[in-house]
């Protein structure tokens, strides 16, 4: 049984429709991270969930009770904003409290939490400090403790990092997962970034106008994009238009290039049709599978560990093959011809045709 549930939740904003028909049920203990382009409507779902806003239409359930029209101080959850929203006046262990302080817990009691949370957070010597004297990662940590000092039921997380630098960001998430984990706390998670919801997830939910493209967990999302529009937007996609030549045995056709997938597919002969190949599953020469395809390479990218080889077909469409940067990684020049190389399981059509 589902310990939060929110069914047919619909939002409008005058003449704007912010979610609409939204369906989800979130087990307890798991982290579900919204993922989403802004304005795709993952923010006012975190809303309608804390009680921040009440939907148009549907309901929000919580271990069976429905919550959709009580106020947010009786929902027990925990919210960490994008901007720490923390009190200037008060130390890291005073921000923390707060809110135990508001709901009349015994001074000792605050305390023991107070240090317990600092411990957790990992900065059991910097209670003392005002937010002006601390880090954006340490005023993140102190959001976080204070979020989790009512010990809520459900955790609320709206795009906590995206003020940090991308080497503290990395650090932060490991330490939320960790915290998340140890305490066992439902945890649904805003972001824009695809990295952060792969990296911290169970289940991700990619959204877009308002609507859910797919639930499912990261390798799922990623390799089996049930969308073009999740496919497009979770990683680096190919997108080849072709025309196809055999469906029962799965054979197109991309210019004057024949490419095979698994068959059958459910298109007549001559359809044309987009098929979508991850950068990663091609590699350049003849090693990477029985689909081969040649084009004339137009751009080379240095990514770190990776480097991305642009080519353009015959056809006049364009691919980029990602391969792993080593020492011994001999590249092709521009302008050369190149052969590249896949399986036909890395290929797929999405909705019949993308």
């Amino acid at each position: 049984m589902s310990f939060l549930r929110l069914e047919h939740v619909h939002k409008r904003f005058g003449s704007t429709i912010a979610v609409q028909d939204f369906n989800l049920e979130v087990q307890m203990g798991e982290f579900v991270s919204l993922l989403g382009p802004s304005g795709c409507g993952k923010t006012t779902v975190l809303r309608i969930i804390a009680g921040f806003e009440q939907p148009t239409a549907g309901t929000v359930h919580l271990q069976d009770q429905d919550i959709t029209h009580q106020p947010p101080n009786r929902r027990r959850m925990g919210m960490v904003f994008q901007h720490y929203a923390l009190f200037p006046n008060m130390t890291a262990a005073d921000n923390i409290g707060f809110g135990l302080r508001v709901t009349g817990v015994r001074r000792e009691e605050i305390r023991q939490r107070v240090a317990a949370l600092l411990n957790l957070v990992q900065m059991p010597d910097l209670g003392n400090r005002y937010p002006h004297q601390l880090s954006g990662g340490q005023q993140q940590r102190v959001a976080l403790a204070r979020a989790l000092a009512i010990q809520p039921q459900v955790l609320l997380l709206d795009e906590p990092l995206s003020a940090l630098d991308a080497q503290i960001r990395v650090e932060l998430r490991g330490e939320i997962r960790r915290i998340q984990q140890q305490l066992g706390i439902t945890t649904i998670y805003v972001t824009h970034d695809q990295e952060e919801a792969f990296s911290l997830s169970d289940r991700i939910v990619v959204m877009n106008h308002g609507c859910i493209e797919q639930v499912g967990t990261p390798f799922e999302i990623y390799n089996y994009p049930a969308t073009s529009f999740v496919a497009r937007f979770v990683g680096a996609v190919n997108q080849l238009r072709c025309e196809v030549l055999d469906p029962h045995r799965g054979q197109l056709r991309c210019g004057n290039q024949l490419v095979t997938m698994p068959g059958p597919l459910a298109l007549q002969t001559g359809a044309i049709a987009t098929i979508m190949i991850r950068p990663e599953a091609l590699q350049l020469g003849e090693r990477g599978g029985a689909n081969r395809l040649a084009g004339q390479v137009c751009a080379i990218t240095f990514r770190g560990p990776l480097v991305r080889v642009q080519l353009h077909l015959d056809n006049s469409e364009s691919l980029v093959v990602d391969t792993l940067n080593t020492r011994q990684l001999q590249l092709p020049q521009i302008g050369d011809q190149q052969l590249i190389s896949f399986a036909p399981e890395s290929v797929w059509l999405v909705n019949g045709g993308g």
